[in-house]
């Protein structure tokens, strides 16, 4: 996917809409993915401390759950 923009409001908006689109295909990380416990940290830091525009970047609270719940499966 891809977007361009003129405006750094709109590109932001796609970030935001592009994120939703590539979290909501529910992935799960690959088993080897050296990245994927600093991911369920930064998701825990963001539920906890209430940081939404990194909740907004997994397309909202729900969706970030169910990513965080789909990288602990792999992890374990």
């Amino acid at each position: 996917m891809v977007a361009i923009a003129r405006e750094i409001e709109v590109l932001e908006r796609a970030r935001r809409v592009l994120g939703r689109c590539v979290k909501n295909f529910d992935l799960p990380a690959s088993t080897h993915d050296p990245m994927a416990g600093e991911e369920i940290a930064k998701i825990e830091q963001a539920i906890l401390k209430g940081n939404v525009p990194v909740i907004e970047e997994y397309g909202g609270l729900q969706a970030t759950f169910k990513r965080s719940i789909a990288l602990k499966k792999v992890a374990h």
